[in-house]
């Protein structure tokens, strides 16, 4: 690992002064990173100003991969990721774009590190707490009265059948393709979920479903094959008949904002999945212990609520467009 020209303190930052160099860096940084590129210019006080921050937080954060970029100097990245001024700062979550800061705010730059390394971590199982005891007058149960169903989409349904159709109780038929869906859902407040029910087909019903929870941007499927998932569920052909609550692991999905939700195939590899019915079982977290939990502490990220962000979640034409997420490769 290279350390910072000058500030032999700072062991855990790369350095790139080349696009050559950066595409280099990045081929050698493993999916299950944060990775922080820190755009900069030699000659802005505002870069001199935060580099002792940068340098700090590179320490502090090991399991984090920093890249300090001249800007200048890597004109098709600068290009590539917007940057028009520095100090920016780009945080990658498993090779997708998840945070940017501009200028030179070190608690703001500390707090989405700490918040992204967080969601990593319960990503990958570190954080799996129990069920937790709800009151004695709320029990698990259907979640759709919490849904923001403005929000919530279909990637790959068939118009005659879109999503919100389902969401009212329509069957739901993939469109074009292989039978691959992704089913978006936006709560408005953060939810517990610890199963679902579901029935479909057995010869076009959905075999795998693969959890990503609050994710900044609804995923494609060229991304969503490369990202691991919060949590995978092989459904077996009993599962599909509506008649019993489908488990998570590990006590289930806690601090949802948003959920999506791959099908990357059915039973049978039919070109065609069908649906009858999905039903998410949970709770609003504010039932439950977890609610005086630090959010930092579990899966919360930007939730996908209305907001100056919309278009970049949802595009400006609203449901019907698609948005690719930003990866660094």
């Amino acid at each position: 690992m290279s350390r910072l020209r000058g500030n032999p303190s700072a062991a855990g930052i790369r350095v790139a002064g080349s696009d050559q160099e950066l595409d280099a860096l990045l081929r050698g940084v493993g999916a299950e990173k944060l990775l922080i590129i820190y755009f900069y210019l030699p000659w802005c006080g505002s870069c001199q100003k935060i580099n002792p921050t940068v340098d700090a937080l590179a320490d502090k954060y090991e399991q984090a991969v920093f890249i300090r970029v001249n800007a200048e100097k890597c004109p098709a990245a600068s290009k590539k990721h917007h940057v028009s001024k520095v100090p920016i700062f780009l945080l990658f979550n498993n090779r997708v774009k998840v945070d940017r800061v501009e200028g030179a705010s070190p608690s703001e730059l500390d707090s989405k590190i700490r918040r992204n390394l967080a969601e990593i971590k319960f990503q990958q199982g570190g954080f799996n707490p129990p069920v937790a005891p709800l009151p004695h007058s709320f029990k698990m149960t259907d979640v759709s009265q919490f849904l923001n169903k403005q929000q919530c989409r279909c990637i790959n349904d068939l118009i005659p059948t879109p999503f919100q159709a389902f969401l009212d109780g329509k069957k739901l038929v993939s469109g074009k393709g292989l039978g691959r869906m992704i089913l978006v859902y936006a709560f408005r407040e953060k939810m517990v979920i610890t199963g679902l029910k579901i029935k479909a087909p057995v010869y076009s019903g959905p075999k795998i479903l693969r959890f990503f929870v609050n994710l900044h941007k609804v995923l494609d499927f060229a991304v969503v094959s490369q990202m691991s998932s919060t949590q995978e569920l092989s459904l077996t052909e009993p599962d599909l008949s509506g008649e019993h609550t489908v488990e998570l692991r590990s006590g289930g999905l806690v601090g949802v904002e948003n959920l999506q939700i791959y099908i990357p195939e059915n039973m049978t590899k039919n070109r065609k999945t069908e649906i009858e019915f999905l039903t998410l079982i949970g709770a609003p977290m504010s039932l439950t212990t977890f609610a005086n939990i630090d959010s930092s502490a579990i899966a919360t990220t930007k939730s996908m609520s209305v907001s100056a962000n919309a278009e970049d979640i949802l595009g400006a034409a609203g449901p019907s467009k698609r948005t690719t997420a930003d990866a660094y490769t």
